[in-house]
């Protein structure tokens, strides 16, 4: 994890520690899916839970071999930190509920950057089994 990516898992631990539920442990594979997300978003400057391709997260899980009974997403776009971008997601009701899931064990986070850290995109993939 790059330095953005380690201050959004701390956030997001933070924040379910808030509320008395369990840390959330990190997950490679689901992190290279938030990552690749991520990087397209930047890329494509766009902000949405659908890829440049029309790929959904289900398809984006395939993509690295995750086959999970329970998962969901988060995404922030053009927050200027990990601080800020969980609470965006807290002050979103879908949001709050998938990143303070009671059945979520795992997440894996992507940070993508603008230059100077502006502009970034902001994905975390949760997951249960």
């Amino acid at each position: 994890m790059n330095a953005a990516e380690e201050a959004l898992f701390a956030a997001m631990n933070r924040a379910r520690k808030a509320k008395r539920l369990p840390a959330l442990r990190v997950s490679a594979p689901l992190a290279r899916a938030a990552r690749a997300h991520s990087e397209d978003l930047r890329a494509t400057s766009r902000c949405s839970h659908e890829g440049s391709d029309g790929s959904s997260l289900q398809d984006r899980l395939a993509a690295v071999g995750v086959v999970l009974a329970r998962y969901g997403e988060v995404v922030a776009c053009g927050s200027a930190s990990a601080k800020a971008a969980v609470e965006q997601w807290l002050d979103s009701d879908a949001h709050r509920d998938i990143l303070l899931g009671r059945a979520y064990k795992t997440v894996g986070v992507g940070v993508a950057l603008g230059a100077e850290g502006s502009d970034a995109r902001w994905t975390a993939v949760l997951g249960a089994p």
